[in-house]
């Protein structure tokens, strides 16, 4: 588990406050949450891009199998 100690400028301060009261968590949890989920788009933007390389890859070799 990784611990946080984060500084933010008064106007994110204030918005992190509200957004945490209104899902109903505190400061820590809504921010863990939006952490993990940022991690997870990132996850998913690198699967998805190293899918589109492979099918790529896999319909030039489909072609070169198809013209041999």
């Amino acid at each position: 588990m990784t611990t946080l100690t984060v500084h933010l400028p008064e106007e994110l301060d204030v918005e992190l406050r509200a957004a945490a009261k209104a899902a109903g968590s505190t400061e820590a949890e809504f921010a863990a949450s939006a952490i993990a989920e940022a991690l997870d788009a990132r996850r998913h933007a690198e699967v998805m891009a190293l899918a589109e390389r492979v099918l790529v890859r896999d319909e030039a070799i489909v072609y070169r199998l198809g013209t041999a």
